[in-house]
Parts: structure tokens; sequence; C-alpha cells
């Protein structure tokens, strides 16, 4: 009748890095906008007046909110894992 380590149902999960999956998040946002110019240009459909500008302020946004975006997931995925 005693307790067995084996009959435990708990599986720890290692801690996630924060910074890896902001990493992460960064690169698709990038790959993202790459798609998305890329489609633009191939589809005769860009019709920015500064195109630089333009797919710079893209990047900008789409690799920082893809960074915040799985640095807040992992974040809060560490935060449960901890609370078990």
């Amino acid at each position: 009748m005693g307790c067995d380590v084996t009959d435990l149902k708990v599986r720890l999960r290692p801690k996630l890095k924060v910074v890896d999956f902001a990493f992460y998040g960064a690169v698709l946002g990038v790959v993202l906008v790459v798609a998305h110019e890329v489609f633009d240009v191939l589809s005769d459909d860009f019709t920015a007046s500064e195109p630089f500008g333009h797919i710079m302020n893209e990047f900008l946004a789409a690799g920082l909110g893809g960074a915040l975006v799985f640095a807040a997931v992992s974040s809060i995925l560490n935060r449960r894992t901890r609370d078990i």
C-alpha cells in the first residue's frame, strides 16, 4: 500500500528560455514579412510610394511583435509550470 514513485502522474517540464523563444518569434515574424513582400512583388501589387521605408517598418513591427508574443507565451508557460 505504499506510494511508489512510478505511480505519480506529475511530469515536470523543463523551464522554457524566454530569450530563445523571443528570438524564434522574431525570426518567424521576419520570415512572414519576407513571404508577404515576395508575394506582393510577384503579383505586381506593390503600391507603396517609398518601398524601402514601407518594408523596413513591416520588418520592425513583425520582428518586435513576434518576439513579444513568443516571450509572453513562454513566460506564462513557465509560470504555470512553477505553480504545479
